[in-house]
């Protein structure tokens, strides 16, 4: 995820360069940099249902490499490389540019939201949650149920197990089992199973290091879909402009 979005952020600050540096005035400046940007995104970062882009700003600002802020939403987003991603969201604010350079010097907040169906999820899950058969999975409001059938012995068994998801170290999904239930009997997990048990499980999702420094800080479990919460640093970039390199 980390590489894509390094080189979405690039995009959107070389689109704004563009437009601030062959605009003539305010509406003209953000428009061909929304323009711009969301004609790139499906080569950049994979297919969608729909790209939206805002960019917010004053002429003056624009032309002199700064932005308020820029927002990309993605929807039913297919990144190559990435879990297919329900929806995707990136904000920055308070961007300044060294026109110049074509470098990022400076930026507020920087923030991306994304979120996973139970499809998804369910294809993440498959091969970790490996007891049950014929297994369906299912994002609750604050778990995720794992539904199907266990053998013991002789016996079939149907039932169900939730998890409670977190982050690790801002790059790690973890899977933790609190509630196990068979045969309509259900029962918490003991701290000592859900210790071994996460062992095996985890991570079930892993960030790979990118210089963007992305730091996921939370992962929701919502009705039918999982929210990824997270940050990450666009300052520093080297932006592949003409204006950069002349």
């Amino acid at each position: 995820m980390g590489s894509r979005l390094r080189v979405l952020s690039r995009v959107v600050m070389l689109c704004l360069l563009t437009a601030a540096v062959a605009g003539s005035g305010c509406r003209t400046v953000r428009e061909r940099a929304e323009d711009s940007l969301r004609q790139a995104l499906p080569q950049l970062v994979g297919p969608a249902a729909e790209y939206r882009v805002s960019i917010d700003g004053s002429s003056r600002d624009l032309r002199h490499g700064r932005a308020d802020r820029v927002r990309v939403i993605g929807r039913q987003v297919r990144a190559r490389g990435l879990p297919a991603l329900a929806e995707l969201q990136l904000d920055v604010h308070d961007l300044i540019i060294d026109l110049e350079r074509g470098v990022v010097v400076s930026a507020g907040a920087a923030s991306l939201v994304a979120s996973l169906d139970d499809a998804e999820l369910s294809r993440l899950l498959n091969d970790r949650v490996r007891a049950w058969r014929r297994k369906r999975v299912r994002s609750r409001l604050g778990f995720v149920r794992v539904e199907g059938w266990i053998e013991a012995g002789s016996l079939v068994l149907r039932g169900s197990s939730d998890y409670a998801l977190s982050v690790r170290d801002g790059v790690e999904i973890w899977a933790t089992p609190t509630r196990v239930a068979f045969q309509g009997a259900q029962a918490g997990v003991p701290a000592r199973v859900r210790t071994r048990a996460a062992a095996v499980l985890n991570p079930v999702y892993t960030l790979a290091e990118d210089p963007l420094r992305i730091r996921l800080r939370r992962a929701e479990p919502l009705e039918g879909r999982v929210r990824l919460v997270g940050t990450f640093d666009p300052t520093g970039l080297q932006l592949a402009t003409d204006r950069a390199s002349g």
